[in-house]
């Protein structure tokens, strides 16, 4: 049901992997704003070929990133059909999947090449700017970070209450309203083990003496080098393209 290569760090020896955390999330938001701002199938394709360069720079096994494609191909053909039945035309049908496969992708690059702790960094730094609206970007971050680390677990939770709902005998055959009965007998079995998850998780950062309110200390200090400065470069140069380009 679920494969921890969609959520799982890779460990690799390669640039994109020795990237400080905050210049990988700021170069994927330059590129959120250039997908949302783009609607011009040339520049789409050069921003996918760009990214198609930064996965052959991970060395990370080409293969294992084309297997995550089974998981957005229900959503492009839902816009296909969507689009086919209201008439929409072709070339905006081409710049929706687009603009799905390239964030899509990049999210993933994200999390191939970037420890959970440094995400954690990175967003940290990235949402440092909304401290002048006195919000504790510390505590905001960790959240996110967590909330990421818990999809793997939930989908986990579900497959294990699936398989013991089958062993029970259940099935999803008859119509529309027995389904959903028979859905509802696995969503409140989720929802209440991941709120019991989150209630250890809880109890354990009390444990730990973990107080938000407090600054934090690092054990690691990441640095900027040539290779953040020029990749930060190479996306606002992007950025610059779409936005002058005709």
């Amino acid at each position: 049901m679920y494969s921890f290569h969609i959520n799982k760090y890779i460990n690799e020896n390669s640039d994109i992997h020795e990237l400080n955390p905050f210049t990988k999330l700021f170069c994927m938001l330059i590129t959120l704003i250039i997908v949302i701002i783009t609607n011009n199938v040339i520049k789409l394709l050069i921003i996918l070929i760009f990214l198609l360069f930064l996965i052959l720079l991970t060395h990370i096994k080409f293969k294992i990133y084309l297997k995550n494609l089974k998981y957005i191909m229900p959503f492009i053909i839902f816009i296909v059909i969507i689009n086919f039945f209201s008439k929409t035309n072709i070339d905006l049908t081409i710049i929706s999947i687009l603009k799905l496969i390239i964030t899509y992708y990049y999210s993933i690059l994200i999390i191939y090449t970037t420890k959970p702790n440094d995400i954690t960094y990175g967003l940290e730094k990235l949402l440092s700017p909304l401290k002048i609206l006195k919000i504790n970007t510390s505590s905001l971050a960790l959240t996110i970070s967590l909330s990421i680390r818990f999809i793997p677990i939930i989908f986990i939770q579900a497959d294990k209450i699936l398989k013991s709902q089958k062993s029970r005998g259940l099935n999803f055959k008859g119509n529309i309203k027995e389904k959903c009965e028979k859905i509802i007998s696995i969503i409140f079995p989720i929802f209440d083990l991941s709120i019991k998850r989150s209630i250890d998780i809880s109890n354990s950062l009390e444990i730990k003496l973990y107080n938000p309110l407090k600054k934090r200390t690092k054990y690691k200090q990441d640095f900027f080098t040539k290779s953040d400065e020029n990749i930060i470069l190479m996306h606002i140069a992007l950025l610059a393209i779409c936005l002058f380009m005709r």
